[in-house]
């Protein structure tokens, strides 16, 4: 999948897919900023962020305010299940569409995009080294790209 493609899969047909604050302007201007299919074992989900943030345990909805409170951190993956508001659904789809990430070249994490839900509850529920088919686009400074980065970046470890 190229950037354009991406753009009219995740933008155009589907805009409620991909709720994550994405320069698409930046994205498709520099030639820097590489897209990329490949597979995954579940497994690595688990490390990867969400777009979701929280402090002392009760998540924020908007950017605007995670990102002047130093004190929130984002939720991983593996975490979703503790949060009843983001909890997964239970249901589990039979085919999985390609998950879109985006990873920071520089600090090597990365964010899912889009099927937060659905990986919280594979999680639970599949065996950790069934492969699923991504999307991922690397950026030397994803915080340029979507700022959930800026509050990834807190984490330290």
């Amino acid at each position: 999948m190229n950037k354009k493609d991406f753009i009219i899969n995740y933008i155009c047909n589907q805009p409620q897919k991909i709720r994550a604050h994405f320069n698409y302007d930046l994205f498709l201007k520099d030639a820097n900023i590489l897209i990329s299919s490949k597979k995954i074992k579940l497994k690595e989900f688990e490390k990867f962020y969400t777009p979701w943030h929280q402090k002392n345990g009760k998540i924020c909805g908007t950017i605007e305010t995670v990102e002047t409170d130093p004190e929130y951190r984002t939720i991983k993956i593996l975490e979703v299940v503790n949060y009843p508001e983001k909890k997964p659904t239970g249901k589990l789809p039979t085919v999985f569409e390609p998950i879109p990430l985006l990873t920071d070249k520089s600090t090597k994490k990365t964010l899912v995009l889009d099927s937060n839900h659905l990986l919280g509850e594979a999680i639970q529920k599949l065996p950790k080294n069934k492969l699923f088919d991504v999307f991922e686009i690397v950026s030397e400074n994803a915080e340029l790209l979507v700022k959930d980065f800026k509050i990834i970046n807190r984490d330290v470890v």
